[in-house]
């Protein structure tokens, strides 16, 4: 099962990198910046922004549990 079917966050990360990069493929001024640079800057200010707004909860491990 693919993760974007589980986490919505992930779904709505994959929606929001394929309008993003629609939309820089298509902007005068950013349609000119190459397209492997396009995904490395959409890549980062996605992964950026989820982190921020939706961080992932840490599990603690029950051995460090016990080891205190």
């Amino acid at each position: 099962i693919p993760p974007a079917k589980k986490n919505l966050v992930i779904a709505c990360c994959v929606i929001v990198s394929f309008a993003s990069s629609w939309a820089m493929g298509i902007l005068p001024k950013l349609k000119e910046i190459s397209s492997g640079n396009r995904v490395i800057i959409l890549t980062v200010i996605i992964a950026t922004a989820a982190a921020i707004l939706k961080p992932v909860e840490e599990k603690e491990d029950k051995a460090t549990e016990e080891d205190k």
